[in-house]
């Protein structure tokens, strides 16, 4: 199903619920006892407090990187590799906080990480780490995200499997 559908069909049934709790009150509310003096007549006053909680949710479409990594003889010597734009996607929230991404790495290949996504830069020195990416509400907003991998110093030249994980979770209040 749609998320985007089922996000709406569970605000619309939370929205009838509401009201039909709303119109049901009148019915089953009584009077306080007491005596009414006077020709006038009883009146009485109630109101309805209630909220509606809409869950922050995070959504990756498109989302491509490569498979592997490889490693040359000049990247050992530098102690480095530059993958610009390594990572794209379309990302959106709904979180008026915007959302963070975790970054997770194979210690055994990468000693650290510099994670660019358009003017931030993040350095992740341990195995996993995480920032804010998105500063607001998102509607399937572009994102390219590039990588500098500082390698460990007994790492050789060769071919290794992509050696990041991204994690995407909203901000909430």
């Amino acid at each position: 199903m749609n998320p985007v559908f089922r996000l709406n069909s569970i605000k619309h049934a939370a929205l009838a619920a509401a009201l039909l709790t709303a119109a049901a009150l009148p019915g089953i509310a009584n009077a306080s006892e007491g005596k009414a003096t006077g020709n006038g007549p009883l009146t009485a006053r109630a109101f309805l407090d209630f909220r509606i909680v809409i869950p922050a949710i995070v959504r990756i479409v498109g989302m491509q990187q490569p498979s592997s990594v490889t490693i040359e003889p000049r990247h050992v010597a530098q102690g480095y590799i530059d993958l610009d734009q390594a990572t794209s996607l379309k990302l959106t929230t709904n979180s008026r906080l915007g959302c963070e991404l975790s970054v997770g790495f194979n210690r055994s290949l990468i000693a650290r990480v510099v994670v660019r996504s358009g003017a931030q830069e993040h350095e992740i020195l341990s195995a996993s780490g995480s920032f804010p990416i998105a500063q607001q509400k998102t509607d399937n907003q572009p994102v390219s995200i590039g990588y500098r991998l500082y390698l460990n110093s007994n790492v050789a030249a060769g071919d290794y499997p992509w050696p990041l994980a991204l994690k995407f979770t909203p901000r909430a209040v």
